[in-house]
């Protein structure tokens, strides 16, 4: 194409004024033939744009302004992209209600800009469940939270299948400065980071690092609870669903190395025969997430002391290896030093006399409970990890993370005591009051509370990241958002 085409193209999408919404709309018609293109990707930047037809008849496009960088989230199945060539692909075009994927090549010889019909085929229909009715009710009941001091503040994120359909945030991320909380906030995640640490196991399991049922004691000799006997046959399946025998906690201070905590295993007493009691147990993930690192090592190698103390950053690195590069989430951090130094950590809060006041954090730099409830993330990125576990380990871009074997090996009932609790390894796997089936896990700390999930015979994924401690709270993010979103959804 002549260089001026190119620069002139160029020129436009990197200077244009900056445009925010927080969700794309899908391409469509106006117009008669017009296309609206609200969400074009390129060169790394989201644009909107519009294309004026210039015949029917030869179905012919010219760019028609209107281009600027938007901070928008796109669902990928709304999102067009613009090739090395300037070709422009629609991924979905709905025409008379059926959709299209629209392929336009780019057309020099027609003038400056200007685009030809090139192919199209046939895009799957589903009938969504998130139709604008239902999420203009979520918007609103969320609304209604805020203003009932219910939350100081969250931000929330709703899929269908890949579809990243909802990001939102509400309230404060500091109530002392009547700061606004931002979809790009980073909050405490809590024990949601326990399925996260399950699936990083998954990976390792594909690996052949380990299996569900290796015994701990062949990856770490060190695992010697004071009940020696038992010890010798705790699984790593049976860390994951809380019947390892382990108690909740044992009196480690979350800033001690995450080797002494190991170490510090042997003082455990086990509160039940391993796979015969549930007890849900922070140290038990804890311990199992730290496990990854070493028996990734012990696959080419034996383990050192310096293996042991370093068991934190092994995680950390394979954590971001192995999940969170692989799924796209770019904005998470496992050291709250990382995450503030962003400038884009929310404050947590206390309801003091009803009102909203921030609390102070105890949160630690280096956290030996970091596999039960360390990382702190986006919402957008935590609804990208959520629906790829939901999606059986492929990501919303469509790429496969782990197998679908092993992710879904953790989305069941474990037997017995696990079962009976509706645990599977590090998911709980349950009802709704009104019947619908969901799979999620919820989690608290430093007054930061969250509550993730699916509902499997919808596709539909949540994610809901608050940063204030009550008893409204704590029901909200226990089962009360559930509840209350099956009934939106139904």
């Amino acid at each position: 194409m002549p260089a001026f085409s190119r620069l002139a193209l160029l020129l436009l999408l990197s200077t244009a004024a900056p445009l925010y919404a927080q969700t794309c709309a899908a391409p469509k018609l106006v117009n008669g033939l017009n296309l609206e293109l609200a969400c074009v990707q390129y060169g790394g930047q989201n644009y909107a744009m519009t294309l004026d037809n210039l015949s029917a008849s030869a179905l012919t496009w010219r760019f028609g302004g209107a281009v600027a960088p938007t901070t928008c989230t796109p669902a990928p199945q709304s999102c067009s992209t613009v090739g090395s060539d300037l070709g422009i692909n629609i991924r979905q075009l709905e025409i008379g209600g059926t959709r299209y994927r629209l392929e336009l090549a780019l057309a020099p010889q027609l003038g400056n800009l200007t685009w030809q019909y090139k192919s199209h085929s046939l895009e799957p229909t589903t009938l969504s469940v998130l139709t604008p009715t239902v999420l203009a009710a979520i918007k609103s009941y969320m609304e209604q939270l805020v203003s009932a001091k219910t939350i100081p503040g969250a931000v929330l994120g709703v899929a269908e299948g890949s579809n990243l359909t909802l990001i939102e945030a509400y309230g404060v991320a500091d109530a002392d400065a009547s700061t606004a909380m931002r979809t790009d906030s980073l909050l405490h995640i809590g024990s949601t980071n326990k399925p996260i640490t399950s699936f990083l196991l998954a990976t390792l399991v594909d690996d052949g690092a380990l299996t569900w049922d290796t015994k701990v004691r062949d990856v770490y000799a060190g695992f010697n609870p004071s009940n020696a006997t038992s010890a010798a046959t705790v699984t790593v399946r049976q860390m994951l669903d809380m019947t390892s025998g382990l108690p909740r906690e044992a009196g480690f201070a979350t800033s001690d190395p995450p080797r002494r905590m190991l170490d510090g295993l042997s003082n455990v007493t086990l509160v039940g025969a391993p796979g015969e009691k549930y007890a849900y147990s922070n140290i038990s993930t804890s311990a199992a997430g730290f496990l990854a690192p070493l028996a990734k090592i012990k696959m080419t190698r034996a383990l050192t002391d310096a293996d042991l103390d370093a068991v934190y950053t092994g995680y950390d690195t394979l954590l971001q290896d192995k999940v969170l590069k692989p799924i796209g989430m770019t904005s998470s951090y496992l050291s709250v030093t990382d995450a503030r130094a962003t400038g884009k950590m929310a404050k947590s809060h206390a309801l003091v006399n009803g009102v909203w006041t921030v609390s102070a954090s105890v949160d630690t730099a280096v956290d030996n409970a970091a596999p039960s409830g360390g990382l702190k993330s986006t919402v957008t990125d935590m609804l990208r990890y959520i629906v790829t576990d939901m999606q059986g380990g492929v990501n919303p871009a469509g790429t496969r993370v782990a197998s679908a074997a092993n992710i879904t090996e953790r989305q069941k009932l474990s037997i017995g005591q696990a079962s009976a609790n509706r645990y599977g390894l590090c998911l709980e796997i349950s009802k709704a009051d009104n019947g619908m089936a969901y799979v999620n896990h919820n989690g608290s700390f430093d007054n930061f509370n969250s509550v993730m999930g699916w509902f499997p015979d919808k596709k539909v994924a949540f994610v809901l990241l608050t940063n204030g401690e009550s008893t409204g709270v704590t029901d909200l993010t226990g089962t009360g958002f559930i509840n209350r979103l099956s009934e939106m959804i139904r």
